[in-house]
């Protein structure tokens, strides 16, 4: 909710001496904003709304400094470079979204992607030139040795050679006499569900004693794991197996056995995986060296600032700044 005569394009900030609007840091979360204003009371809206303006300012200075930084170290031959690639990019979204028409495509833009064609040129500039910066200077620090290939493998052991997954079904007899009939319907060919399906069962009866056992060890009594591990498709134990007062027989409906793959199939996969986490890991403490150093308004007057406008904007009590 918007209040008349309120400034909605207000400065609240600079970073590297470039101006922060109100409406750059709101604009992305009114929807949210919005949504906390009907749901929450003044108080606590004011609350959470400073700490999500918080984390935004930061992500979003952060994304500032790093393009800072990034376009002042382009040469003279990279902003030509760097032109002619946008331009490219331009006419390929003229293309897909408009057909070539750029009315077409501004409609169509706004419509699926809720912004305009310009923003998307400059939020791909912003990328390019991003990413050209990251490259150079992290790429060359990115080293992952064969001990950390062999480590990863180890550790997602299952990612690359996966459990047996077994479809079985169970029937727990009750008593001696119980698994005599058992027996004897089985061995008179009664299918084995239609059994565990009856009263003569006491496990699971409802699902005709169905479940899925991934590994080796699925019932904690080892007979059972040992007697499961020894069928093989469509089998089932003829003889019951007793544990304590119960007995039980097994029936193995279907077993999937998922390729395995060496550390010679995957390690260029893992390689990658590691290489991107490095890449990751090192852009953070990038991003957070600049974000030290950098020049900007402090963080939580911004926030404040920007809280009492969306209490203004979006809350059902509007509140004023502080006098000075």
């Amino acid at each position: 909710m918007r209040l008349p005569g309120y400034t909605v394009d207000a400065m609240v900030g600079q970073v590297n001496g470039r101006a922060i609007y109100a409406d750059q840091v709101l604009e992305p979360m009114e929807d949210q904003l919005a949504a906390m204003g009907r749901q929450l009371r003044p108080g606590e809206f004011r609350r959470q709304a400073y700490q999500q303006i918080l984390r935004y300012l930061r992500s979003m200075i952060a994304d500032a400094l790093l393009y800072g930084e990034a376009r002042r170290g382009l040469t003279e031959i990279e902003h030509g470079g760097l032109k002619r690639v946008i331009q490219q990019h331009r006419e390929e979204l003229l293309r897909i979204y408009g057909q070539g028409s750029l009315a077409l495509a501004e409609q169509n833009i706004k419509l699926q992607l809720e912004s305009t064609l310009d923003q998307q040129v400059e939020k791909y500039r912003q990328t390019v030139v991003v990413q050209k910066l990251l490259h150079e200077k992290l790429i060359p620090r990115i080293n992952v040795t064969k001990g950390d290939i062999i480590r990863y493998y180890r550790e997602h052991n299952e990612q690359f050679n996966p459990p047996v997954i077994r479809k079985i079904h169970v029937i727990r007899a009750p008593d001696s006499e119980v698994a005599r009939q058992v027996r004897g319907y089985l061995t008179a060919g009664q299918s084995f569900k239609s059994i565990a399906g009856s009263e003569l069962n006491t496990w699971k009866r409802s699902e005709a004693g169905a479940m899925t056992a991934i590994g080796q060890k699925v019932f904690r009594q080892a007979p059972l794991n040992k007697r499961m591990l020894g069928l093989a498709q469509g089998q089932y134990t003829d003889e019951p197996i007793q544990i304590d007062d119960a007995y039980w027989f097994l029936f193995m409906a279907s077993i999937d056995r998922p390729a395995s793959r060496s550390i010679a199939e995957v390690q260029l996969e893992i390689k990658q995986i590691l290489h991107q986490q490095q890449f990751r890991m090192l852009a953070d403490e990038y991003r957070s060296q600049l974000f030290e150093t950098g020049s900007f308004n402090t963080l939580e007057e911004m926030a404040e600032a920007l809280t009492v406008i969306a209490a203004n904007r979006y809350s059902d009590a509007p509140i004023r700044a502080a006098a000075n």
